[in-house]
């Protein structure tokens, strides 16, 4: 039996979401690990970008692709900043924050001339 894409991406976004409660969960306990809930709100991101993506799937257009990759990329910057929060005791919000538009940009604008392709690889 074969396993369709959205099937695929349904399964990402649930052990996504079992993961993002796992985080809350342990942050609740340990309110002053601040990088769990960084970590958990990436996770989140990148939930809501597997759903996005899906629905993306089955009815392209250029703004939703857009929308999909922002949300992506906001997902993986927020990990980016929680794994430095992690190993520095203090959240790079202004690093976070360039790297969140440079990569968002780069992605997004190719994407919304309908060059997904090109989209996709940046």
């Amino acid at each position: 039996m074969a396993v369709d894409y959205n099937s695929l991406l349904l399964a990402l976004a649930i052990s996504g979401a079992c993961l993002m409660m796992t985080l809350v969960m342990n942050w609740s306990v340990a309110p002053s690990e601040s990088f769990l809930l960084t970590w958990a709100c990436g996770v989140l991101l990148i939930v809501v970008y597997a759903l996005a993506y899906g629905h993306y799937v089955d009815f392209p257009h250029p703004l939703l692709a857009a929308a999909c990759f922002v949300i992506l990329m906001l997902g993986l910057t927020a990990l980016f900043g929680a794994a430095r929060q992690f190993r520095t005791g203090q959240a790079p919000w202004s690093r976070m924050i360039v790297a969140a538009a440079a990569t968002s940009t780069i992605s997004a604008m190719p994407l919304l001339f309908e060059l997904d392709g090109l989209g996709f690889m940046l």
